[in-house]
């Protein structure tokens, strides 16, 4: 494995994760490219080297926080969500789940001054990779260099309800990729929703709340004409109206990544948020970011 390593604490972790056990340094990723747009993220392009898939993952500055960087790790080749304003998930369908060394390697090749790791790139690790994703997230853990980790999902009732048996104490954050509310729309645009109970997951994610002392976000996409009404507003004040633990994060439509829909980032996310407060629902912003290198949400895909 290829790393451009600067500092000692980074060259450390890279030599305590290679002499790790056998059993779960099976699988690493080869970095071959790295693309920056200026803003403070860079975009990382590789192969597994056990099979040679492509794979690609991100790295950026937290809009939110400038001080914190963030690495976004696959969890899998392919995904299974196949949500329609993804390109990964309309282009790349599921092939196979990553390893434990495949993921903590994307970690690691970004390692010096990130903060945070956030499963986020290709796969849902809840979903279709829960295990290995702990796995990695108990491998770096054990470097002590103050790492702390999101799993973003679009949520799996019963794989939450095995984390929380099997993997609560790790520090990990839950984003749960929410973005509808009516149960047909939810599973048109996001195909591997299929089936799943809307209030089944918020129930489980809220007793991950109370067990936990770890807030989840809720993630919505603003899609015009799609999801953005006051009709809209109001039912995502009804469904969290009484329940602990959850914070509502906006996020732009990133231009491109559902064909057919139009967006204007600002004027979309101006116009919901003075409906979520007309009916008393706070929520923040998250500036989507990476889009004119094609690593922003929704947007990411392997570099050819």
């Amino acid at each position: 494995m290829w790393l451009n390593y600067q500092s000692l604490s980074a060259r450390t972790a890279l030599l305590k994760f290679s002499q790790g056990r056998r059993s779960e340094m099976k699988g690493k990723v080869k970095t071959l490219s790295r693309i920056r747009n200026g803003e403070g993220v860079e975009k990382l392009g590789g192969i597994l080297v056990g099979d040679k898939k492509p794979i690609v993952w991100v790295a950026y500055r937290d809009p939110c926080d400038s001080g914190r960087k963030v690495v976004s790790v696959a969890s899998a080749v392919g995904c299974a969500g196949r949500c329609k304003f993804c390109l990964s998930g309309r282009t790349r369908p599921f092939v196979r789940p990553l390893t434990a060394g495949e993921i903590a390697s994307q970690a690691l090749a970004c390692i010096e001054e990130a903060r945070v790791v956030n499963f986020a790139c290709e796969g849902d690790a809840v979903c279709s990779n829960l295990d290995n994703s702990c796995r990695a997230i108990k491998m770096l853990c054990r470097l002590n260099l103050g790492l702390t980790f999101i799993i973003t999902t679009t949520g799996h009732q019963e794989n939450l309800k095995r984390f929380l048996q099997k993997y609560g104490e790790l520090p990990i954050r839950f984003y749960w990729s929410l973005n509808f509310l009516n149960p047909g729309t939810r599973e048109y645009f996001m195909p591997g929703t299929k089936g799943s109970s809307l209030v089944g997951l918020r129930n489980i994610f809220e007793e991950i709340y109370r067990a936990t002392g770890r807030v989840v976000t809720v993630s919505w996409v603003v899609m015009a004409g799609l999801n953005d009404s006051v009709y809209d507003a109001g039912r995502i004040g009804q469904f969290f109206n009484g329940r602990a633990g959850f914070e509502i994060k906006l996020m732009a439509l990133e231009p491109g990544s559902l064909p057919g829909i139009e967006t204007h980032p600002e004027e979309d996310i101006e116009r919901f948020g003075q409906f979520l407060t007309q009916v008393g629902v706070p929520f923040r912003v998250r500036k989507i970011v990476g889009g004119r290198i094609k690593a922003g949400c929704g947007t990411t895909a392997p570099l050819n």
